[in-house]
């Protein structure tokens, strides 16, 4: 596992010994930072479930201003801030070992990150998941983008999406079934299976905004 491009590019990056922690593949990651594009200039990045921190350390290394690191495991946060040191990272990183939900409930409405990256244990259920990005769209500014990645096999049969048709936009458009537990605040942008998992890129609308 390596950072792909930007600053820090070629740097290796150790992961945790955790059943639980399964790296994005390259190919996938490479498709996700490149769809997110400008929008990592100076953004404020928050990395839920961070493992290996090698989403947010990504992002920084494309020109993110800051990153906000939260896992559950002790050995996982250890192990990213390894990694953000190894890239020269680490005044531009927090670490916080806490309950994801727990640290979300606590956030501000009015916290001011740009873009969130959710990939979650596998074993976690949707409807756990769905609960998460509900909480994050009502505490995160209009526009903000939140990115998800889950298992395929773990995913039920493409739903009915009914979320925001365009930015700002009052209507509802169902029309496009999905995979990924959308909730309807959010407008998806980009929703691709590879290989075995799902990547999916939401943002967070406002009715009226």
């Amino acid at each position: 596992m390596r950072v792909i491009a930007g600053k820090a590019k070629g740097t290796p990056l150790a992961a945790p010994k955790l059943a639980s922690v399964r790296p994005m593949t390259d190919r996938a990651k490479e498709a996700l930072f490149s769809h997110l594009g400008d929008r990592l200039h100076q953004a404020k990045v928050l990395d839920l479930f961070t493992g290996s921190g090698s989403l947010a350390i990504e992002a920084l290394s494309r020109g993110a201003s800051s990153a906000v690191m939260v896992d559950a495991s002790k050995s996982a946060i250890r192990v990213a801030r390894d990694n953000a040191i190894r890239c020269g990272f680490d005044n531009k990183a927090s670490f916080f070992c806490d309950d994801v939900w727990r640290f979300v409930c606590r956030l501000e409405s009015s916290y001011n990150f740009d873009v969130v990256f959710v990939d979650p244990p596998y074993a976690i259920e949707d409807k756990r998941i769905a609960k998460l990005l509900e909480d994050l769209g009502s505490r995160l500014r209009h526009g903000a983008t939140v990115c998800l990645h889950r298992e395929r096999a773990r995913l039920g049969p493409p739903r009915q999406y009914v979320g925001a048709r365009s930015r700002g936009a009052g209507r509802r458009d169902g029309s496009e079934p999905r995979l990924l537990p959308w909730p309807a605040r959010y407008r998806v942008l980009f929703e691709r299976a590879y290989g075995g998992s799902v990547l999916g890129v939401g943002e967070i609308t406002y009715e009226g905004s």
